[in-house]
């Protein structure tokens, strides 16, 4: 088995006052750090500090919400002036429920017997990311992953790259969006 160490890491610019206020809600309900409109959101067994642990993993034995994936990839591509930054208009990317969003995020997965799997498309000012995990549960999963793994990034890059034609066929002629609003008299 192998270890996985997941560190997040965020600059805040701002007073180190301010961001003590924000590290003391952390894994409160108004939490303004955690990407909980997307991913579960932590419960800690104790106050914040060394040794806090998420009590839900600790309640069943097993990492909360999606767990270590088996399987992880990501591809991005920029994106050209003028196409749309909301993640909603990437909805098409795959054709999945919704299991979340956020400003920039959209998370879209499903779950099965043999595998689940989530799919985030992050959008920010300057590109689109498609990010794979993949968490296989059984014999099944993992014969039926061993083939798809073979064709998932060839497959992941030509979605991505058809939606990103996609958004970019609905966005405004540069003309429209460089000319300047009518002034009202």
């Amino acid at each position: 088995m192998r270890t996985v160490r997941n560190i997040h890491q965020r600059i805040v610019p701002a007073p180190a006052d301010t961001v003590g206020a924000l590290l003391d809600r952390l894994s409160a309900p108004d939490d303004p750090l955690f990407p909980t409109p997307v991913w579960p959101a932590m419960v800690l067994d104790r106050p914040l500090g060394v040794g806090a642990a998420d009590r839900r993993a600790r309640a069943t034995g097993r990492p909360p919400a999606f767990g270590r994936p088996d399987f992880t990839d990501a591809w991005r591509m920029p994106l050209e002036p003028g196409m749309d930054r909301d993640p909603h208009a990437w909805r098409h990317v795959l054709p999945f429920p919704v299991h979340g969003a956020a400003d920039r995020e959209l998370m879209l997965g499903k779950n099965a017997s043999h595998l689940d799997f989530r799919s985030s498309v992050l959008v920010d000012d300057a590109s689109v990311t498609l990010a794979t995990a993949v968490r296989l549960h059984n014999t099944r999963g993992r014969l039926y992953f061993a083939l798809a793994r073979r064709v998932h990034p060839y497959l992941t890059r030509r979605m991505l790259r058809r939606a990103h034609r996609r958004v970019a066929f609905t966005a405004p002629p540069a003309g429209q969006r460089n000319t300047p609003a009518p002034a009202d008299h």
